[in-house]
């Protein structure tokens, strides 16, 4: 069965990390489903430099599906409504206790995951300006940080988005499909060991 990913979006996340993720993901033939964290029915977010994107579904009706992995894309306003949506949090833990894969970009490891607590003992990084949130010995200077005992996926930024999406896609395939994505997007091989 094809991994299924839960992409977390909402008005004010960030494009490119939003878009990219989907689309790699997708290139991967990794069964993605986004959902508008919002408690509104809308499907329609408006990312934070004006990209419309047109979500899959509202969470509260899959809060119950089972998911191999969730991402939070960044973005600061983003951040603060994942932060404060109880169900996302539930979640979030759902699939900590399960031994699944949560990743974070930008702001979103700093604003919610440190925020509250989810992963005490992880190591993360995050947005470099939001590093001071996130518990200095646990914070990593790193384009991506994958904590492999906690099954957590951080990044920094926009310009980190390709390497953590292929490294997620390592870890819910392969790496010889995530070398392949990253061959089709004309990216060094070596952009895979790097990660």
């Amino acid at each position: 069965m094809l991994p299924k990913v839960l992409i977390c979006l909402t008005n004010g996340v960030e494009d490119i990390e939003a878009v990219t993720i989907i689309d790699l993901l997708n290139r991967a033939k990794i069964t993605t489903i986004s959902t508008n964290v919002t408690n509104t029915d809308t499907l329609i977010i408006t990312c934070a430099y004006g990209t419309k994107i047109i979500v899959d579904v509202t969470l509260s009706k899959i809060i119950t599906k089972e998911f191999d992995a969730l991402i939070l894309p960044g973005g600061l306003e983003a951040s603060k409504t994942y932060r404060d949506n109880e169900l996302v949090i539930n979640k979030i833990k759902e699939l900590r206790d399960a031994k699944k894969i949560v990743g974070a970009l930008c702001a979103s490891p700093a604003i919610v995951i440190a925020y509250h607590n989810l992963y005490p003992d992880a190591n993360m990084t995050c947005y470099p300006q939001l590093n001071h949130k996130i518990n200095n010995n646990k914070f990593i200077e790193s384009p991506i940080c994958y904590d492999e005992k906690a099954k957590l996926l951080t990044g920094q930024g926009p310009g980190t988005t390709i390497e953590f999406s292929l490294k997620l896609i390592e870890l819910l395939s392969n790496k010889k499909i995530a070398q392949k994505i990253a061959s089709q997007l004309i990216l060094p091989i070596n952009i895979i060991n790097n990660t």
